[in-house]
């Protein structure tokens, strides 16, 4: 065998010998209905569960959590949920000033909106779920208001492209949530623990 060939060989088995890479996938906006309302907001980064703080997308079959290594978020999930529901939000209350965690913009800030994010997955083959709560902190107020419990679902099919479309709707459907809220009249009550 000449060394060419030997050298050849060697290349085609180290090109065989590679892992395959994985689909990468992102949140994306969805549209809603505007709401009038003019304040100066700052949505905090999420809290997320260990299970998800991961590139990879995790999976849940009954009472089992599958972490699908082929299936990546383009970005760390926290960041990514929060400018998504950031842009969510600007669609919603498109007269407020809306900025996230991320921003380094020295702005005084009426509202700021925590969340924390206990299950954002697909369940089964045909639904996904947001689940958690989110609070919203006025700081010109002695009292806050309540936190918000969050249980979202929506039907998927089992496509990983149409569960992420799926889970960027829950988002939609939280941002529509929290719209609702900085756009009420109603009175801050009293704390509860977050």
């Amino acid at each position: 065998m000449t060394r060419t060939a030997l050298l050849i060989g060697l290349c085609l088995l180290v090109g065989c010998g590679r892992s395959p890479e994985p689909d990468f996938y992102m949140l994306t906006p969805v549209a809603g209905e505007a709401r009038d309302a003019v304040y100066t907001i700052k949505i905090d980064r999420p809290a997320l569960p260990a299970y998800l703080d991961r590139p990879d997308m995790v999976w849940q079959n009954n009472e089992r959590l599958e972490i699908d290594e082929m299936k990546n978020w383009i970005a760390p999930l926290d960041r990514m949920f929060e400018r998504v529901l950031a842009e969510d939000l600007r669609q919603r209350l498109p007269s407020c000033l809306i900025v996230t965690e991320a921003d380094d913009i020295p702005l005084p800030v009426r509202f700021i909106v925590e969340t924390d994010i206990q299950q954002f997955n697909a369940v089964d083959d045909d639904r996904v779920i947001l689940k958690g709560q989110f609070l919203v902190k006025d700081k010109q107020a002695s009292q806050q208001w309540a936190a918000n419990l969050v249980q979202l679902t929506a039907i998927s099919e089992s496509a990983t492209s149409s569960r992420v479309e799926a889970l960027s709707g829950l988002v939609g459907q939280m941002a529509d949530q929290i719209a609702a809220q900085l756009q009420s009249e109603t009175e801050p009550v009293r704390n509860k623990k977050f």
